[in-house]
């Protein structure tokens, strides 16, 4: 399936879940893209058309800074979560936008200087149509989120609405990542179960498919990312991560034989990563702190614990709220099946 037609049927499966009455079936819509991208992305690996060329490793990608507000926690963590989950990568960024309010002057392309203000933007960045899916269906989950926000008006932007936000979203998140790891579960049976048939001698030839490893086709785009967004030549961070792997094993194998050879574990480690045993004794304190030494140690102590003890407390009063409980109820009860009702067959699938 090319891009255009993806995007196309991605396209058409959120508009008709935007339409549906039914809210809780709807938004299974969210489920449906990570899928359709999933499959996508191991079709491309299965054809040779994950990013390879003869040269090697190409770039089909771009950088997306989303028009979204990006204010607020569950804004942030919902996006991210969509990115992850679809092959792109992921931050913040704080740009320049145009507002008659603003007290600050900058320059908008087209536009000149005009007023405006600092604000927090999505920052999206991989494939050109997992960059377009994961912005569309970001754009569709808030979009139906509010819809199911048990306030009105003003209200909606009040603070318990924003904690029922909270809960949703980290809900929704969650089991988002559960469909994630089942899927890659799933493939890793398929595959198994694939070169368990492909071994039989009477056995068909495979069609490729169903040997790719979803964690990989994850792991590889990935890698491209990095590239793209640090201006590095396309498979130079799988090329790095492959030599360190390969160092990494080759250590590992030294250490083993050092050790069946009578080395103690240390020396052994110190052979096999520095070439020689270490002067252990030189890098020992010679001394016992001083009392003023341990008062700073002790202090330092009390002053880390004191502050995730605060963190802890204001995490559990934030997953305590009664809005967040609510609207974590609402994003549990949300059905993120595989299957969106009868969009699947206006769609034909």
């Amino acid at each position: 399936m090319t891009h255009e037609r993806l995007i196309d049927k991605i396209r058409k499966l959120l508009n008709l879940a935007n339409n549906n009455s039914n809210e809780a079936e709807a938004t299974a819509a969210a489920a449906k893209v990570q899928e359709l991208l999933q499959e996508n992305g191991l079709d491309m690996a299965a054809i040779g058309g994950g990013g390879e060329t003869k040269n090697g490793p190409s770039f089909d990608h771009e950088k997306t800074s989303s028009k979204s507000a990006a204010m607020y926690r569950y804004q942030q963590n919902l996006m991210k979560a969509l990115a992850d989950n679809n092959f792109c990568q992921y931050w913040l960024n704080e740009e320049f936008r145009a507002d008659p309010r603003g007290k600050k002057m900058g320059h908008v392309e087209g536009r000149g200087y005009v007023h405006g203000r600092d604000v927090k933007a999505h920052m999206v960045l991989g494939r050109k149509v997992n960059v377009m899916a994961t912005l569309m269906t970001y754009d569709y989950l808030v979009a139906t989120m509010d819809r199911l926000l048990p306030w009105v008006g003003m209200q909606k932007r009040g603070k318990e609405a924003l904690q029922w936000l909270d809960g949703c979203t980290d809900r929704l998140v969650e089991r988002l990542a559960e469909l994630r790891r089942e899927a890659i579960k799933e493939n890793e049976r398929t595959v198994q179960a694939e070169k368990t048939r492909a071994a039989h001698p009477s056995a068909a030839p495979s069609d490729g498919r169903a040997l790719v490893v979803l964690q990989e086709v994850y792991s590889s785009e990935e890698d491209l990312n990095n590239d793209f967004r640090w201006g590095l030549e396309a498979g130079t961070t799988a090329k790095r991560r492959a030599e360190n792997e390969a160092k990494s094993r080759m250590r590992q194998a030294k250490l083993d034989e050092l050790m069946k050879q009578g080395y103690s574990y240390d020396d052994a480690w110190d052979i096999a990563w520095y070439g020689k045993v270490q002067d252990r004794a030189a890098t020992q304190v010679s001394r016992p702190a001083t009392e003023a030494e341990r008062r700073r140690w002790e202090n330092q102590q009390r002053r880390d614990n004191e502050r995730a003890w605060r963190r802890y407390a204001k995490e559990s009063e934030r997953k305590n709220n009664p809005a967040y409980r609510q609207g974590a109820e609402t994003g549990e009860n949300i059905s993120l099946n595989r299957q969106v009702g009868g969009a699947q067959k206006k769609l034909g699938r």
